[in-house]
């Protein structure tokens, strides 16, 4: 079976439909910083994540990204995201641990750049610039 996160949006012929046929070039940065990066970039959170948290394990972070990603560039605003419980329907298979899920989801939730705070709760999905609260977090961090 494929999922929606089978699609590697490291593939550039694929990024290149998406954000020129599909008219979603707004998304690059968050694509760039937090689902996948390309060759010669920096790596984004979610491959940070997975190297940090599952290093060995599926790229459960980087799976999460990408099905958020994809459900948020829904033609109809009202579509846009994916609610959690959907998620996780989503994304379970015979070679994923529903509890790397849960965890994977609740720390990229944390540590993104993109996603929108205001709905995080209820619906995940991507904003085509960064949330204020994550660049305060990011800044007093450094």
């Amino acid at each position: 079976m494929i999922h929606l996160h089978h699609i590697s949006l490291k593939n550039k012929d694929i990024r290149q439909e998406i954000f020129t046929r599909l008219g979603q070039s707004d998304y690059a940065p968050a694509v760039s910083g937090d689902v996948e990066a390309v060759e010669h970039e920096p790596s984004s959170i979610a491959e940070k994540i997975d190297t940090d948290s599952y290093a060995g394990l599926p790229p459960y972070t980087t799976y999460i990204a990408r099905t958020i990603f994809i459900h948020t560039i829904a033609y109809h605003q009202r579509l846009q995201g994916i609610e959690r419980t959907d998620l996780r329907l989503s994304m379970v298979g015979p070679s994923l641990d529903i509890g790397f899920i849960d965890d994977a989801a609740k720390k990229f939730v944390e540590e993104s750049g993109y996603l929108d705070l205001d709905k995080r709760d209820k619906v995940l999905r991507f904003l085509t610039d960064i949330n204020l609260n994550q660049l305060i977090r990011r800044e007093s961090q450094r």
